[in-house]
């Protein structure tokens, strides 16, 4: 079953994914013969065929227990993530050391590049080694009596073991909130500090909310909103974001060894993209510099592969026509087959479902992620424009999570998804919220719609149309 996620990003970055999943770069990272059979990027659309691609699990195994394998895999792909953090440090704020020649700007860009592709051969295959854990952790929860640890979603197998910047980010936001909440939080005398503070929160964690070379970060006054949500939450029963909780002390090994290696992976499943985000946000002065360069606006250079601003630069122009780039700018499709990586028009706008025709028969199944029951209003979110329209109590339904999505994580009641497993983006954010959710059910955005009472099980993995009997 071909495996997809919905993820906005540009030409550049849908570029750097596809050939870090080329096999020089997995013989390079991984020491493995090994590449991404295919992948397509169409108009937001990320389409791969994991379950049906056996061969990475085989090569990265070998002859290692899997257990150890996947501490490769994990450990490996912590080595890229920071490599990419310490090079983009490194190497964006470095524009004021050089003359502007572009050879240096070239050596620059393609340094922080090589970085970007060495840490995108964990992009698609970490779904690989998701399902090879997971499954692994499944088999023995059951068999050492712990199997309803698995009707909870193994929440607490699989919390971050460390805090991930999305929740730094969330903590951060409820720091502020505790220090000016006040009956009247626009009093005179509290909106100057708090300005500032907010201020300072946009700058250190706006890289979250413009990810993939797409968007703005957020001004001090787009977190106002925010801040009165979190305002509010100040008095909410559900817990704020913790890190691993101490909760093994009843298990023993080998399980003891494969949930703390589970809840490594869970922390990097949200982590590597966020230092993705990270790199962009520090190599933006190299980004700058390449569109002054090329007398083309930040947009444009975004809708140009790697090779193409590198051709770019070395012939002082943009070597693809301005009309070519406004309509990658409005949608592309991108197919990397047999290691070759090519451009096709799109099919057209992906997601976008007619709600007028949406039905449902009853109950929609997927995988409980995080326990917990809870009724409420059916929110559709599809488009990021829409995250504003979410109010507190509704549940979330989307194909997706993501960071950008950060008003609507706090204010629903719970998480559905189309897609994801265990340790997707919802489900690590669900458990850290401790808010039920429901993920993988592939049609809950074609069968829900706006306004719908739909009852969340996140125990059995289930949503049902009316108000449950048990629902909190």
């Amino acid at each position: 079953m071909a495996y997809a996620l919905t993820v906005p990003q540009s030409v550049l970055f849908a570029d750097l994914s596809l050939r870090g999943s080329r096999r020089p770069a997995f013989q390079t990272v991984f020491g493995v013969d090994y590449e991404v059979p295919w992948v397509v990027i169409d108009d937001g659309a990320m389409s791969w065929d994991f379950s049906g691609d056996p061969q990475f699990s085989e090569r990265l195994l070998g002859t290692l227990d899997p257990a150890v394998a996947v501490r490769r895999f994990v450990s490996t792909m912590g080595m890229t993530s920071r490599a990419l953090e310490k090079t983009a440090s490194l190497l964006g704020p470095s524009a004021g050391r050089r003359l502007r020649m572009r050879q240096d700007l070239l050596a620059d860009l393609n340094e922080c590049w090589d970085a970007y592709e060495r840490q995108m051969t964990s992009l698609f295959t970490f779904w690989n080694v998701e399902q090879l854990l997971s499954g692994a952790l499944v088999d023995l929860v059951k068999a050492m009596g712990f199997g309803a640890d698995v009707n909870a979603g193994l929440q607490r197998f699989l919390q971050p073991s460390e805090l991930n910047y999305f929740a730094v980010e969330r903590r951060h936001l409820v720091r502020i909130a505790k220090r000016f909440h006040t009956p009247q939080p626009d009093v005179p005398d509290e909106a100057e500090p708090r300005e500032r503070a907010l201020e300072y929160h946009a700058n250190a964690f706006g890289f979250l909310l413009a990810p993939f070379n797409l968007g703005v970060p957020p001004s001090s006054a787009s977190l106002i909103e925010r801040l009165h949500d979190a305002e509010a939450a100040l008095d909410d029963p559900l817990p704020l974001i913790t890190g691993r909780p101490d909760a093994l002390l009843d298990v023993d090994e080998p399980l003891r060894e494969l949930a703390l290696l589970a809840q490594e992976l869970t922390f990097w499943k949200t982590e590597r993209l966020d230092v993705m985000s990270l790199a962009d946000a520090r190599i933006a002065p190299l980004y700058m510099e390449a569109s002054a360069v090329l007398k083309i606006d930040l947009d444009q250079l975004f809708a140009m592969t790697r090779d193409e601003i590198d051709e770019s630069l070395r012939c002082h122009d943009a070597i693809v026509e301005p009309h070519v780039l406004s309509e990658r700018r409005r949608a592309f499709c991108m197919l990397l087959s047999a290691g070759e990586i090519a451009f096709f028009l799109p099919s057209g706008p992906a997601g976008v479902v007619d709600s007028t025709t949406s039905t449902i028969a009853g109950e929609i199944s997927g995988i409980g992620a995080s326990s917990g029951t809870v009724s409420g209003r059916v929110r559709r979110i599809l488009d990021l424009d829409r995250i504003g329209t979410l109010e507190p109590g509704e549940i979330l339904v989307t194909t997706m999570t993501r960071p950008e999505m950060g008003v609507a994580l706090d204010r629903a009641a719970a998480f559905v998804t189309d897609q994801g497993g265990r340790m997707s983006h919802a489900a690590i954010i669900a458990r850290e919220m401790g808010k039920p959710c429901v993920i993988g059910t592939e049609t809950a955005t074609s069968v829900l719609s706006d306004g719908m009472v739909v009852t969340v099980d996140g125990d059995r993995g289930v949503v049902t149309l009316g108000e449950g009997e048990n629902a909190g």
